[in-house]
Protein backbone atom coordinates (compact mmCIF):
# COMPACT_ATOMS: atom_id res chain seq x y z
CA UNK A 1 0.00 0.00 0.00
CA UNK A 2 2.41 2.11 1.09
CA UNK A 3 4.30 1.76 -2.45
CA UNK A 4 1.27 2.52 -4.50
CA UNK A 5 0.96 5.65 -2.28
CA UNK A 6 4.24 6.46 -2.78
CA UNK A 7 4.03 6.21 -6.58
CA UNK A 8 0.91 8.17 -6.45
CA UNK A 9 1.96 11.10 -5.14
CA UNK A 10 5.41 10.43 -7.12
CA UNK A 11 3.21 10.59 -10.74
CA UNK A 12 1.36 13.99 -9.08
CA UNK A 13 4.17 15.88 -8.36
CA UNK A 14 5.58 15.25 -11.53
CA UNK A 15 2.06 16.04 -12.99
CA UNK A 16 2.02 19.61 -11.67
CA UNK A 17 6.03 20.22 -11.70
CA UNK A 18 5.30 19.88 -15.92
CA UNK A 19 2.18 22.29 -15.43
CA UNK A 20 4.70 24.87 -13.56
CA UNK A 21 7.49 24.43 -16.30
CA UNK A 22 5.05 24.94 -18.87
CA UNK A 23 3.17 27.89 -17.63
CA UNK A 24 6.95 29.19 -17.01
CA UNK A 25 7.74 28.66 -21.05
CA UNK A 26 4.44 30.17 -21.94
CA UNK A 27 4.90 33.36 -19.85
CA UNK A 28 8.24 33.86 -21.00
CA UNK A 29 7.30 33.84 -24.55
CA UNK A 30 4.33 35.92 -23.92
CA UNK A 31 6.63 38.55 -22.39
CA UNK A 32 8.98 38.43 -25.12
CA UNK A 33 5.96 38.97 -27.45
CA UNK A 34 5.17 42.08 -25.66
CA UNK A 35 8.30 43.76 -25.41
CA UNK A 36 7.48 44.07 -29.23
CA UNK A 37 9.87 47.28 -30.02
CA UNK A 38 10.59 48.57 -33.58
CA UNK A 39 12.67 47.43 -36.34
CA UNK A 40 14.54 50.24 -38.67
CA UNK A 41 15.77 48.47 -41.42
CA UNK A 42 18.42 50.92 -44.00
CA UNK A 43 20.45 49.99 -46.88
CA UNK A 44 23.07 52.16 -48.86
CA UNK A 45 26.17 52.42 -50.85
CA UNK A 46 28.86 53.59 -49.10
CA UNK A 47 31.22 56.28 -51.08
CA UNK A 48 33.76 57.18 -48.05
CA UNK A 49 34.85 54.36 -45.75
CA UNK A 50 36.90 56.89 -43.30
CA UNK A 51 33.61 59.39 -43.32
CA UNK A 52 31.52 56.29 -42.44
CA UNK A 53 33.95 55.61 -39.79
CA UNK A 54 33.23 59.36 -38.18
CA UNK A 55 29.85 58.67 -38.23
CA UNK A 56 30.01 55.39 -36.55
CA UNK A 57 31.77 56.98 -34.13
CA UNK A 58 29.31 59.61 -33.21
CA UNK A 59 25.92 57.33 -33.84
CA UNK A 60 26.35 54.31 -32.72
CA UNK A 61 27.17 55.79 -28.93
CA UNK A 62 24.27 57.32 -29.62
CA UNK A 63 22.23 54.63 -30.53
CA UNK A 64 23.48 52.46 -27.76
CA UNK A 65 22.04 54.96 -25.33
CA UNK A 66 18.75 54.65 -27.27
CA UNK A 67 18.92 50.49 -26.76
CA UNK A 68 20.08 49.75 -29.96
CA UNK A 69 19.87 45.88 -31.01
CA UNK A 70 21.69 45.38 -34.20
CA UNK A 71 19.86 42.07 -35.82
CA UNK A 72 21.66 41.77 -39.17
CA UNK A 73 24.27 43.58 -41.31
CA UNK A 74 24.88 41.88 -44.72
CA UNK A 75 26.86 43.78 -47.60
CA UNK A 76 25.56 41.49 -49.99
CA UNK A 77 21.83 40.59 -48.85
CA UNK A 78 20.68 37.15 -50.49
CA UNK A 79 17.27 37.77 -52.33
CA UNK A 80 14.83 34.47 -51.86
CA UNK A 81 11.98 36.24 -54.14
CA UNK A 82 11.46 39.06 -56.03
CA UNK A 83 14.35 41.79 -57.41
CA UNK A 84 16.65 43.33 -55.31
CA UNK A 85 16.84 47.09 -57.00
CA UNK A 86 19.21 48.29 -54.89
CA UNK A 87 23.32 47.97 -54.30
CA UNK A 88 25.17 48.69 -51.06
CA UNK A 89 24.67 47.33 -47.43
CA UNK A 90 21.31 46.34 -45.63
CA UNK A 91 21.62 46.52 -41.62
CA UNK A 92 18.69 45.42 -39.96
CA UNK A 93 18.25 47.35 -35.71
CA UNK A 94 15.80 46.80 -33.08
CA UNK A 95 15.03 49.86 -30.88
CA UNK A 96 12.22 49.00 -27.40
CA UNK A 97 9.93 51.33 -28.90
CA UNK A 98 8.78 53.09 -32.01
CA UNK A 99 9.25 56.34 -30.16
CA UNK A 100 12.35 55.34 -28.63
CA UNK A 101 13.63 54.92 -31.81
CA UNK A 102 12.22 58.70 -33.28
CA UNK A 103 13.59 60.05 -30.39
CA UNK A 104 17.23 58.87 -31.60
CA UNK A 105 17.10 59.23 -35.50
CA UNK A 106 15.32 63.10 -34.77
CA UNK A 107 17.64 64.11 -31.89
CA UNK A 108 19.80 66.93 -32.74
CA UNK A 109 22.86 65.40 -31.65
CA UNK A 110 21.50 62.62 -34.31
CA UNK A 111 20.85 64.97 -36.51
CA UNK A 112 24.68 66.68 -36.70
CA UNK A 113 25.95 62.47 -36.97
CA UNK A 114 23.60 61.95 -40.09
CA UNK A 115 25.60 64.58 -41.88
CA UNK A 116 28.56 62.07 -41.47
CA UNK A 117 26.53 59.92 -43.00
CA UNK A 118 24.93 61.19 -45.45
CA UNK A 119 28.44 62.55 -47.19
CA UNK A 120 29.99 58.91 -46.86
CA UNK A 121 26.78 57.26 -47.67
CA UNK A 122 23.83 57.68 -50.30
CA UNK A 123 20.73 55.77 -48.62
CA UNK A 124 18.68 53.47 -50.53
CA UNK A 125 15.79 53.72 -48.07
CA UNK A 126 15.25 53.93 -44.22
CA UNK A 127 12.43 52.24 -42.93
CA UNK A 128 10.45 51.26 -39.24
CA UNK A 129 8.72 48.56 -38.51
CA UNK A 130 6.84 47.99 -35.32
CA UNK A 131 7.84 44.46 -34.51
CA UNK A 132 4.43 43.40 -32.94
CA UNK A 133 2.06 44.42 -35.37
CA UNK A 134 -1.21 41.98 -35.28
Amino acid sequence: MNSLLIQIISLLVSFLAGILIARYRYKKQQSKAEQGGVIGIFSGVVHDEEKVKLYQDVALPLAAKAGLEVVGFSETPVVIEGEWPHSGFVVVEKFASMEAWRAYIESDAYLEAKKLRDAACTMNFVIGIDAHDK
